[in-house]
């Protein structure tokens, strides 16, 4: 028979969410699936869905996708632009397992909108469907999830009925589309504990009902998976709380690298994080003529600081030949900053030290991480009769949920090696189903007992390896 796999994803599972789980005995249809392989899965240096998801599906780090946040710089200006499907491409396993002659079904992940049009895979769209996109590339996937109220609105929902039937109708659809194809890759996601942790708090008892509802109807499916299906269940990042949060817009002004022209600024009708407003060039909040660095990010522990160069936004006053060196200052002011004589910053680097690949250059300079009990936001604020005000300091106290640099791995199989990470997900899957892995692919294979062709493969002869490996050896590097 031939080789099958089938991911589940669970946006946001961690240890102390589903782990929590496991350990009470609350599921155990995943319990049976996994036997006992749950270990961390490291994200992305932004520990964020875009980027994580997308490093998963392709196997490659941010720099060679160009997607490290929810939005993709537009050159010379200070706004991005919405990432999609567009972002990830052909390079996504599902797109290249189909052209290897695999047929996937997949419901529900995010960065697949506009659904690839690719034979041999059918696509249901998740919560980030494009509003002008068809939610599905598939005929049959069209009348399976309308027939079945399949709503990505539901993802946003915190009433616990409408999750849960959400939850019972994505399987139901997984289920139909399996049924009608000869498929080779399943993949399913959930987003239910990323969002309920955003939305009603760390550790939330609905986040633990819903585990429950997802593990009986993941019991239900196991029930029709053939006995060669390799198992998979992944997230894209964890999630946890903090006591403290690092302001890092207060820091940039305190430390003169960042002049507002107002602590207030007005937010769109919807409300949500600070973005085109905030930044924006004619009507937000900073001044870009006395600015040399500001932050483009953060979540969790992480952050990203982009220095305001001449020629790459539209008035940057940092010389080029100068941001290295004014980079490496801000750096050190990082790691020297404390708060009650502890540190914040527990590490920054460059981008470079993190990322590599053609998009590397695109991205903020700098990528800071903050201490464990600290969470880092672009700008701490305070909500006002007309919009938002800057709140004061760069430390704030209180209880903040974001997410956590590890997500989860558990497997039907046992894994190879220690110290997994996102991009690990597409080169298993790639050797579990005896499809060639890209050479230039930075995951690793973690499946046991399978050759491991393209990027693990020696271009060398046994005789040859020997030759050069000596060689090595009498130039002292071996």
């Amino acid at each position: 028979m031939k080789p099958r796999v089938f991911i589940l994803g669970l946006d946001g599972a961690d240890d102390s969410s589903v782990g929590v789980a496991l350990q009470k005995g609350k599921m155990p249809n995943l319990q049976r699936l996994i036997r006992n392989t749950l270990v961390p899965l490291r994200s992305t240096p932004l520990p964020i869905t875009p980027a994580a998801w997308t490093s998963a599906y392709t196997g490659y780090n941010p720099g060679k996708t160009g997607v490290l946040t929810f939005q993709r710089r537009v050159p010379n200006t200070y706004r991005g632009r919405i990432v999609n499907s567009a972002d990830v491409g052909d390079s996504g396993f599902h797109t290249r397992l189909a052209a290897a002659g695999k047929a996937v079904v997949s419901v529900g992940f995010p960065m697949m909108s506009p659904p690839p049009e690719v034979a041999g895979a059918v696509i249901v769209s998740g919560w980030d469907a494009r509003p002008s996109a068809p939610l599905t590339n598939n005929a049959r996937a069209t009348s399976i999830i309308e027939s079945m109220g399949y709503r990505i609105d539901d993802e946003f929902s915190s009433d616990a009925g409408i999750l849960d039937s959400g939850i019972v109708t994505r399987f139901s659809i997984i289920r139909e589309l399996m049924k009608d194809a000869d498929w080779d890759c399943a993949m399913l996601y959930l987003g239910f504990i990323d969002g309920l942790g955003h939305r009603l708090g760390f550790g939330n008892p609905l986040t633990q009902t819903l585990l429950e509802r997802t593990d009986a109807e993941l019991g239900a499916l196991a029930a029709t998976l053939p006995d060669n299906t390799a198992f998979i269940v992944c997230s894209d990042h964890g999630f946890g709380s903090f006591e403290r949060s690092f302001s890092v817009t207060q820091w940039l002004e305190e430390k003169g690298y960042l002049v507002l022209r107002s602590q207030s600024f007005k937010n769109s009708a919807s409300g949500g994080i600070p973005g085109v407003e905030f930044m924006d060039l004619s009507d937000g909040v900073i001044d870009w003529s006395k600015t040399r660095a500001f932050c483009w990010d953060a979540v969790g522990r992480h952050a990203a600081i982009a220095l305001n160069t001449r020629g790459q936004y539209p008035a940057g006053i940092v010389d080029p030949r100068e941001a290295f060196a004014l980079a490496g200052t801000i750096i050190n002011e990082l790691r020297a900053t404390t708060d009650a004589g502890k540190s914040i910053v527990t590490d920054a680097q460059r981008r470079e030290q993190l990322f590599w690949g053609p998009y590397t250059s695109e991205f903020p300079e700098i990528f800071l991480e903050t201490a464990p009990d600290i969470t880092a936001y672009i700008a701490k604020r305070r909500r006002t009769d007309d919009g938002f005000e800057i709140e004061p300091g760069i430390v704030h106290a209180g209880a903040f949920n974001s997410h956590q640099d590890d997500g989860l791995w558990g497997s039907s199989f046992t894994i190879e090696g220690s110290g997994l990470r996102i991009e690990d997900l597409a080169t298993t899957v790639y050797a579990l189903l005896d499809v060639e892995i890209p050479p230039d692919a930075d995951g690793i294979n973690r499946s046991p007992s399978k050759t491991v062709v393209g990027a693990g493969a020696s271009p060398y002869s046994a005789e040859e390896e020997a030759i050069v490996r000596k060689r090595l050896e009498d130039l002292g590097y071996l």
